[in-house]
């Protein structure tokens, strides 16, 4: 009898340990708001979604680090219109400073990401990476207006 007490309140106690490492949470449905696909490859999107009155963004790319693979990195973000605005001013303002050789930290979401400029076939573009070996990406002046365009009320360039 109490081997059956003692195992009955071992196995009631594992689980009330079990049931407290779990956490459930919404995720917002996503819908595409942009994208940047010349001739069908993807150089980024981005997805929104609202949640409680939050909305989320998420911007996918593909990962350059990776020549062999398909691989696509993303970032997401709780931001307002205004938040995405200044994203934008940044990658820009880094993009037309010919001048710095030193890359900029911007925290976009939980993770910090660089930007610097670089050319690519002689034309200015703008590097986001988490990390320059294993995650990053290009994404040229034009490519950024284009992505940005939803939150400047230009839907007809999506």
């Amino acid at each position: 009898m109490k081997r059956t007490i003692l195992s009955l309140a071992l196995s009631l106690g594992l689980t009330s340990f079990a049931s407290a490492q779990l956490s459930v949470s919404k995720t917002p449905k996503m819908e595409t708001i942009s994208k940047v696909a010349p001739l069908g490859v993807l150089r980024m999107e981005l997805k929104r979604g609202i949640t409680d009155g939050d909305t989320t963004y998420m911007f996918i790319y593909p990962n350059n680090a990776f020549k062999q693979l398909s691989k696509r990195g993303e970032f997401h973000l709780k931001a307002s219109t205004q938040d995405m605005l200044d994203l934008e001013k940044v990658m820009l303002e880094v993009l037309d400073n010919k001048e710095s050789k030193e890359h900029v930290t911007v925290t976009l979401g939980e993770k910090e990401y660089y930007f610097s400029r670089t050319t690519m076939m002689g034309f200015p573009t703008l590097m986001i990476a988490q990390n320059p070996d294993y995650d990053y990406t290009y994404i040229s002046e034009k490519e950024i207006k284009k992505i940005f365009s939803p939150f400047h009320g230009d839907e007809k360039k999506k």
